[in-house]
């Protein structure tokens, strides 16, 4: 993952001036750690996976479930990832989802990059919960 981002331009680490200069997403998450995307690794990793992911409303559900996330989990299988969990607009009387975006963090900053972003039926099996909203 960070690698990509190197090959890019490392958002976390590169100076100022090599920033991306806007971000499709950026934005606080409850405990306070910044999370971004850029729309590059948005539609070349998250839509080009996740088609439904392109509808403007599910970018703004992706948000939501940064800032204002049901739960947040640990991911099972990447120590740095944590993944957020908000429920999906209901999507033409088909079953009630959730949209997970799951962020990897640098591990000595309190900032994150969106990995990936898609809908599912129900928190992934294995994951361990973190952090819920009261």
């Amino acid at each position: 993952m960070f690698a990509a981002w190197r090959e890019r331009g490392n958002a976390l680490t590169a100076p100022p001036g090599d920033r991306p200069s806007r971000w499709l997403l950026e934005v606080r998450d409850p405990r306070g750690r910044l999370v971004r995307c850029d729309p590059d690794w948005w539609r070349d990793h998250v839509v080009a996976d996740h088609q439904e992911m392109g509808a403007p409303e599910l970018v703004q559900v992706a948000r939501d479930a940064l800032a204002e996330p049901g739960c947040i989990t640990a991911s099972k299988n990447h120590p740095q990832r944590e993944c957020y969990y908000v429920d999906a607009p209901p999507s033409h009387g088909g079953p009630r989802l959730k949209v997970k975006v799951v962020v990897e963090f640098h591990r000595f900053s309190k900032r994150g990059m969106v990995v990936t972003a898609h809908r599912v039926p129900a928190i992934t099996y294995g994951e361990w919960e973190v952090w819920r909203r009261s």
